[in-house]
């Protein structure tokens, strides 16, 4: 159901990784809501809250509430307030909630602290205190937990782990990427991975019990995983022809991953599609998403537009409003010129374009283009420099998605960005990838960048022992 739900509805409290387990009851309320009886249950070591969320008029309000909680109502001033002024306290199993305001006054004792968001803001508490957090961007009308969204910031893309390899025997899929990996990641300041899957991979007995190992390793480490189906460009001419075979594979592995903790596992449809329909795109996409809903129920899924999936695409789509809990994503590799220079893949000409520096603008390209023969790829870098490609057009670029998100009341991430590292500039690579990763959390678009250890990579090396490059990870304000 989709409710036009301000961020100032009420307090959300997240038990991430905690360590509490079994029922509570009590009662739910709020400002211009009455007060009903409500149930919460927390599942061991997860803390993922699965019931005890309650709607009226137009609010909506989740809180994980102890034995004998009351909530008064407000008084005939805070009415009038464009605030909720909830004052509640009660107990949990041993340890004490306490909150008035905007305040947490007691700590639960958990292995990691409690997230709590009240009027679009995350409050933090760490031992005690106030913790003030970042502003929502914008009023949304579907419920993502805002501290579930902000861990699809500062990600990185596993690729040719369990997609675009030829090689998917088990032992190669348990010694690519490790624990010692995924620790090497977040501490170096990276919140989430993207975990491109070709539905092939999982092929075989004991993959899909590898693939919950290594979700775990990465939970562990403190790092949220996208399950991103991945397949070949076959298998999406497939499922274009027939898509039941597909969306039931999404059924099953959604069944298999429904006991994920759903703050740090995100399930995304399809990447890069290639529908040149985008409305038989909506129709498929939405049947999928319909399909993990009923398996997974609590977890965020990623949606995205057809084709490419690019920035344009985003733009031809409306909202679902069959679903909710949904983050929209895009991929951005504007310019195309730079980013892909010298790939042999996808247009013809970037094959024959090496060597040219970001920004752009006539002067800085007379000397690439001194280097080309072929009429056709000198009018190709012509345009390129005439563009005058720098940080503020990146940002106008990436801005027009930001509308979209703002104009819809939607969460935005941009999952693919990255600059093919064989014939561009180092320095220019570098560049680039600053001014795209800092618009996108300027327009706070959560970001991950492409890739970990391919053509795009931002690391080198064997499992266990990889080493960053750190020009790249210092443009993406990030260390090694």
């Amino acid at each position: 159901m989709r409710l036009p739900i301000p961020p100032i509805a009420g307090y959300q409290i997240e038990f991430q990784r905690g360590v509490i387990s079994g029922r509570a009851t009590g009662r739910l309320g709020g400002f211009g809501m009455e007060t009903r009886p409500a149930e919460s249950r927390v599942k061991h070591d997860s803390g993922h809250v699965d019931d005890g969320a309650e709607r009226g008029q137009g609010h909506l309000v989740r809180d994980v509430l102890g034995p004998g909680h009351r909530i008064r109502r407000p008084s005939a001033l805070e009415k009038r307030l464009p605030v909720l002024f909830n004052r509640y306290s009660g107990r949990f199993g041993p340890n004490s909630i306490g909150m008035a305001d905007h305040e947490l006054r007691e700590s639960i004792h958990l292995r990691d602290p409690p997230q709590v968001r009240h009027g679009g803001r995350l409050l933090r508490l760490d031992g005690g205190g106030t913790y003030h957090g970042s502003m929502l961007p914008i009023p949304l009308v579907v419920e993502v937990p805002a501290a579930r969204f902000e861990r699809l910031s500062k990600g990185i893309n596993l690729s040719h782990w369990w997609a675009q390899n030829a090689d998917y025997s088990i032992e190669r899929l348990r010694r690519d990427v490790t624990r010692d990996d995924f620790d090497q990641l977040f501490r170096g300041g990276f919140r989430h991975v993207r975990l491109t899957l070709d539905p092939k991979a999982l092929d075989g007995d004991g993959k899909t019990a590898l693939l919950k190992e290594k979700l775990e390793d990465a939970h562990e480490a403190g790092l949220a995983v996208i399950v991103d189906c991945h397949p070949e460009d076959a298998y999406k001419a497939d499922v274009k022809k027939d898509p039941a075979t597909w969306i039931a594979w999404w059924s099953k592995l959604a069944q298999d991953l429904k006991d994920e903790d759903p703050n740090f596992t995100f399930f995304e449809v399809m990447n890069e599609p290639t529908f040149e329909d985008a409305k038989a795109w909506r129709e498929v996409q939405l049947k999928a998403v319909q399909a993990i809903r009923k398996e997974a129920r609590g977890h965020t899924v990623i949606v995205s537009g057809h084709k490419w999936s690019g920035i344009p695409e985003l733009l031809e789509m409306e909202p679902y409003k069959e679903v909710d809990n949904l983050v929209y994503n895009f991929h951005c590799y504007d310019p195309f010129v730079f980013t892909h220079q010298g790939a042999t893949w996808g247009w013809e000409m970037t094959k024959y374009l090496k060597d040219l520096p970001y920004p752009s603008d006539p002067q800085v390209l007379q000397k690439p283009m001194s280097k080309v023969d072929n009429p056709e790829v000198r009018s190709v870098v012509e345009t390129y420099g005439k563009e005058r490609w720098n940080a503020q057009k990146v940002e106008d670029n990436l801005r027009r998605a930001a509308e979209w998100g703002r104009k819809h009341r939607q969460y935005l991430t941009c999952n693919e960005f990255g600059a093919y590292k064989t014939f561009a500039p180092k320095e220019s690579r570098g560049v680039w990838i600053r001014d795209t990763r800092t618009a996108l959390e300027k327009l706070r678009i959560g970001w991950a960048m492409w890739d970990y250890q391919g053509g795009f990579g931002a690391f080198d090396g064997n499992p266990g022992n990889r080493k960053g490059d750190s020009n790249v990870l210092s443009a993406l304000g990030l260390g090694g």
